[in-house]
């Protein structure tokens, strides 16, 4: 299990194109809006990880054409 805060650093993975933080405790933290800049990602799982707050208008950036 994972907690505390995501850090800026998935933004060095360039190739990322997956990543499911499920079932972790991010202990109400909000969720970064730095995700929605992973460029290649076209899957994220964040289910039953205990964020917070509103959805970042930013990941919809992650939709595929």
């Amino acid at each position: 299990m994972f907690g505390g805060e995501i850090s800026h650093s998935l933004l060095d993975l360039k190739y990322l194109n997956y990543l499911d933080l499920s079932m972790n405790n991010f202990k109400g933290t909000k969720i970064p809006k730095f995700i929605g800049s992973l460029e290649r990602l076209r899957y994220l799982n964040l289910s039953a990880a205990s964020f917070s707050g509103w959805i970042p208008q930013k990941l919809g950036n992650l939709a595929s054409c």
